[in-house]
């Protein structure tokens, strides 16, 4: 089949153009898919740095508990009564406090009451934290901190991934 001079002068102008639109669509879709996992990123980012915030603010508040407790007495007595108050408060509906000793053993964790009274420095979570010692050396080198691990949440059969702030009381360890 013989095309004539017109329609191939047309193919050669046109073919060009098509491709050329069609490799601006490609660079532009990619270009849009690649700023919408930016900004997913971000608004990820910004949930986290809430949740620290968050987290930080209510560990604050149970210290100002213990601290408080420690200003009416010292002794053991008192020391108990502010465990146990930690101990059962809670927050955003699923969120509660852990309270730990400065040599690693559990004093006091309101869903998993079996670990009390237990040495916890070989706890490990799937992904192979030592969960008791990083948290004593977060405390031991800034005193308070992020911590993220995997634990299991309330409410599901497998640990999730979870960030925990935690924060010393050095006169009771």
């Amino acid at each position: 089949m013989k095309l004539s001079l017109n329609i191939k002068i047309i193919l050669i102008a046109v073919i060009p153009l098509i491709l050329s639109i069609m490799i601006s669509m490609v660079i532009s879709v990619t270009s849009m898919i690649s700023q919408g996992d930016a900004r997913v990123e971000k608004y990820r980012q910004d949930l986290l740095d809430d949740v620290k915030a968050n987290l930080k603010s209510v560990t604050e508040v149970a210290i100002s508990v213990v601290k408080q407790q420690y200003e009416i007495s010292s002794d053991d007595a008192s020391k108990a009564v502010a465990l146990k108050l930690v101990k059962y408060m809670s927050y955003d509906e699923k969120g509660y406090f852990v309270i730990q000793s400065d040599k690693g053993y559990m004093l006091g964790h309101r869903f998993a009451p079996q670990l009390e009274g237990k040495d916890i420095n070989a706890l490990k979570d799937p992904n192979g934290v030592e969960i008791t010692v990083e948290i004593l050396d977060i405390i031991k080198k800034k005193g308070k901190g992020f911590l993220p691990y995997s634990w299991p949440k309330p409410g599901f059969e497998e640990p999730q991934p979870k960030t925990s702030y935690v924060e010393g009381f050095k006169p009771w360890g």
